[in-house]
């Protein structure tokens, strides 16, 4: 009868010529012993506990906590109930809040799913949020806006995008509506108007020394 190797994933036929051999090299031997190691560790490992769900005494592993797989469905049962109770009850907290909501201060409509001391609803929050760190609201903003006639307080532009509220940095106190190249120039300068009138200054006498050139049509067409 043929002798294999005693390493359960190699089953190697051994060679007549070593009859006390077990492993057909040294590797096999290697394994299998680490294999006999972590089962006799896993068996100390082992010792008698009760379950934590029925009682019973089972023998497990310092890790195992219920004895059967029953138990463990018990416990995963419980917590899907206890997810869905608290669904429900952060359902039940929502319609109170949105039931208790007073409306909007802005367009007047509930403030739906906010907590009940909202003073917005989820579509004027934020512009609403924007213009209170300025010490309006919305409805300033559109006021000033229209007695501006929607352009720039400074060059009078009408730009396509919404004018910036520009405001006094010392005070706080907001001065009007710009356009977004006036307010970062205003910015630059940081708000000193002797700046200002300097830079004007500045370009009249340039534009006295400098004056733009003239370009006729007849020099185009010889170009």
């Amino acid at each position: 009868m043929e002798r294999v190797c005693s390493w359960t994933w190699c089953r190697v036929v051994l060679s007549s010529q070593r009859p006390a051999a077990m492993y057909c090299s040294r590797k096999c031997k290697q394994k299998s012993n680490k294999r006999r190691r972590r089962m006799r560790a896993f068996v100390a490992r082992r010792s008698d506990k009760p379950c934590g769900i029925c009682g019973g005494i089972f023998n497990g592993i310092r890790a195992a906590r219920y004895c059967s797989q029953g138990c463990k469905d018990v416990v995963e049962r419980r917590r899907r109930d206890r997810i869905k109770a608290r669904y429900k009850q952060r359902v039940a907290a929502r319609k109170r809040a949105e039931a208790a909501a007073k409306p909007c201060e802005s367009c007047g409509l509930p403030c739906g799913r906010l907590r009940a001391g909202a003073r917005w609803c989820l579509s004027c929050k934020p512009k609403e949020v924007k213009f209170s760190k300025y010490g309006m609201s919305a409805a300033d903003y559109d006021r000033m806006n229209d007695a501006q006639g929607g352009r720039c307080a400074i060059c009078g532009d009408k730009p396509e995008r919404r004018l910036v509220v520009d405001h006094c940095h010392a005070t706080g106190a907001v001065r009007g509506l710009l356009c977004g190249g006036c307010n970062s120039a205003l910015g630059m300068v940081k708000d000193r108007s002797f700046a200002l009138a300097a830079a004007a200054r500045y370009l009249e006498t340039a534009q006295q020394k400098f004056p733009p050139l003239e370009i006729s049509a007849s020099n185009c067409q010889g170009r």
